[in-house]
């Protein structure tokens, strides 16, 4: 400071040499010049910008592939249980959704004191992507090993599957099976209470199949809900 004090000639920038850049726009910028303190012994001038990124690319190559991934990613409910398809078409879809996070995250800056929306919302599509494939496995669990088993009447009411065309035929004792024969005598196929047992009823592979609506409706208002919330988050703090 005895030697060597900086004044600004003025308070604007000369912007003739900035060159456009494809990433990031200059809004504004400011020049401060502080005041002679006894205090501190270091003139300076401050030159303040103020930059915005330009979000057409961070849109396409980003956000837009992530949100369709987790829009096709709902669409599992939507493939039929019978054709065994399901698991592994979650699972393709959350390994490409994995791979590809890990790509954004390699581009995004390291900072742990301060997390971005985008991180956030990454995380919790992982979290939404994972909960679908568990959800998936039980119930490609439930329709093999358990198909067949009988359903109370008042979840098939619940379903709308108590109507007679909706059952699918239960067999609890069958002659031909040798532990049913061991088990069980021969007289006991005439008895009228275990041929009622052959009738039609609702089973637990009836009720799957309806329960994927319910499922795909859910799943796509949570995902609508959650990417409308943080993007008006972020499109706030933005402003």
């Amino acid at each position: 400071m005895s030697e060597v004090i900086l004044q600004t000639s003025s308070k604007a920038i000369d912007v003739n040499f900035f060159e456009e850049n494809g990433e990031w726009t200059l809004t504004s910028f400011e020049v401060d010049n502080p005041e002679f303190d006894d205090e501190v012994f270091i003139s300076s001038i401050t030159y303040l910008f103020h930059l915005q990124r330009r979000p057409k690319f961070v849109v396409l190559t980003t956000i837009a592939p992530v949100v369709l991934l987790a829009f096709l990613n709902v669409c599992v409910f939507l493939i039929p249980l019978s054709t065994g398809e399901k698991n592994s078409f979650c699972v393709t879809v959350y390994l490409s959704y994995a791979v590809f996070l890990g790509t954004i995250s390699s581009e995004l800056p390291h900072n742990s004191k301060n997390a971005s929306y985008l991180t956030i919302y990454l995380l919790a599509l992982l979290v939404f992507s994972v909960t679908i494939v568990l959800v998936t496995v039980i119930q490609v669990r439930l329709f093999i090993e358990y198909g067949d088993t009988p359903v109370p009447a008042s979840v098939a009411k619940m379903f709308g599957c108590c109507t007679r065309g909706n059952c699918s035929k239960v067999k609890h004792f069958d002659i031909n099976d040798p532990d049913d024969v061991k088990n069980n005598s021969v007289k006991a196929l005439e008895d009228p209470e275990l041929k009622q047992t052959n009738e039609n009823s609702v089973c637990i592979k009836d009720i799957l199949p309806r329960l994927d609506v319910h499922l795909f409706c859910l799943f796509l208002v949570i995902l609508c809900v959650m990417t409308s919330v943080m993007g008006g988050l972020a499109f706030s703090y933005s402003l």
